[in-house]
């Protein structure tokens, strides 16, 4: 079947079922949610709102004894005014259709997917969140994601749970050496908290001691003795957090890996990954990543800089050629009008799946244009990857890939937009071919999805805001 046929059945889909009803997503609705979207109801919170109530009282604040117990009351029970009030609830769907072709090295391959995707939330500003959240691709090769979370105060804390699965998600052409080259499906949960969280007058959040928890249950079919299981903790001594600003002090990041239901060494099943390197399975690993300061910012013009500086631990030698012992981010983001260019230099060492530690250099540029019917996005990277050396891995090849994007959104009218993409890249993910060493090569991918959105913007209802 033609790419063209397929396109025009998925858009005769669509329009069959445009007339169904949802409420609307908002961009800002993360899902699992952050334990500091629970902060305004914390009593740290509680405690610096009558600290706000005291300092508006004359007679309080002046120390002296003319305030009545009524008054006192009052002050002790203050209005709030560090968050809304209220309960709310929203949500949003996305109805669509999407055709594909790509070819790396071999046959042009072709496929088409329908597009599902709902999200929501729900619960008081002050209280209890939750969320929920799927997107699913169906066609020939199935594959989607969900997450559902909670969050809730908890006397000077603030609290988070949340859950995500990925499965028979297929890497990015842009994505790092982490995978094998097949679909990937990963289970995740999450814990975060703070010894004290509130909110500050201005809306942001401030926590003491924050810590977040995730174990990722990873997998990847029919390629591995045992899936694997990474854990990750990260934390600092402060952190601030204001919409999509960030300042962390004294940050940090341990991640390590260990294989779930390890085989019996006795067995042929405990063979290494590579069958044709029958060495013992190496130990499970750890890397952590010590920095003193992490900031994402907006500054006056509207310029967004990010900024981060690791230095890199490790319980064993880290062998390779140019693998120095930090990481870090650099980012810009430049408005020019309404067009907005960005550039980013990264630093990253990952645990991949194969059980080899990876250092990436990699640097992304960006452009996006806004215009009433229609957005132009472009975007390019480039990465340096090298692998340490191990009982199982001897190479110290540095390896090169990168690529670039075009994207048009362009709104066709009754509520659709269609988007165009056109991928090129030297990628590690081309092909999923089953190899189990990642291994760099050309792809060209271009893709069309049509799809409309649906709602208003759900329901809330505020008591204050000031």
């Amino acid at each position: 079947m033609r790419p063209a046929t397929i396109l025009a059945w998925a858009c005769a889909g669509l329009a069959a079922t445009a007339t169904a009803t949802a409420t609307a997503a908002r961009a800002d609705d993360a899902c699992p949610m952050d334990f500091t979207a629970a902060a305004g109801g914390s009593w740290s919170t509680w405690v610096a709102e009558a600290i706000d109530a005291c300092l508006a009282d004359p007679a309080c604040a002046a120390g002296g004894g003319s305030t009545t117990d009524a008054e006192m009351a009052a002050l002790m029970r203050p209005a709030h005014t560090r968050s809304p009030t209220g309960a709310f609830a929203r949500g949003g769907a996305t109805l669509g259709g999407r055709a594909r072709a790509l070819r790396a090295g071999g046959p042009m391959a072709r496929d088409a997917h329908l597009q599902l995707a709902a999200s929501g939330q729900a619960g008081w500003y002050r209280g209890v969140r939750v969320c929920g959240r799927t997107a699913v691709d169906v066609g020939a090769r199935t594959q989607g994601s969900s997450g559902a979370g909670i969050v809730f105060p908890h006397g000077f804390w603030a609290v988070a749970l949340g859950f995500e699965q990925d499965w028979q998600v297929q890497p990015s052409l842009a994505a790092p050496r982490r995978w094998l080259r097949r679909a990937y499906t990963s289970n995740r949960g999450s814990f975060g908290f703070a010894v004290a969280t509130w909110r500050g007058r201005d809306g942001a959040s401030s926590s003491v001691i924050p810590m977040r928890v995730e174990l990722s249950w990873r997998g990847q079919a029919e390629a591995m003795a045992s899936p694997k299981l990474l854990k990750t903790m990260s934390g600092a001594a402060y952190e601030r957090v204001d919409g999509d600003d960030r300042l962390m002090v004294v940050p940090w990041q341990v991640t390590s890996t260990e294989r779930i239901d390890p085989p019996d060494p006795a067995t042929p099943a405990a063979v290494a990954i590579d069958p044709t390197r029958p060495s013992p399975l190496p130990p499970g690993h750890w890397l952590a990543r010590l920095g003193a300061v992490g900031l994402v910012r907006d500054l006056a013009d509207g310029t967004r800089l990010d900024l981060a500086a690791d230095l890199v631990l490790s319980p064993r030698p880290i062998d390779c050629r140019g693998c120095q012992r930090f990481a870090g981010a650099l980012g810009i983001d430049v408005p020019r009008g309404r067009d907005r260019w960005q550039l980013r230099v990264d630093r990253a060492p990952f645990l991949a799946i194969d059980d080899v530690v990876t250092f990436e250099d990699r640097i992304t540029a960006g452009y996006q244009r806004p215009r009433a019917r229609h957005t132009l996005r472009a975007t390019g990277f480039a990465a340096a990857t090298r692998i340490a050396r191990t009982p199982l891995v001897t190479t110290t090849d540095v390896t090169a890939t990168g690529g670039v994007a075009l994207a048009l959104d362009l709104d066709v009218g009754a509520g659709l937009t269609m988007t165009t993409e056109l991928e090129v890249a030297r990628s590690f993910y081309a092909r999923l071919d089953g190899s189990v060493t990642p291994v760099a090569e050309p792809a060209a991918r271009l893709g069309v999805v049509v799809a409309r959105k649906f709602g208003a913007g759900g329901t809330s209802r505020v008591t204050s805001w000031r």
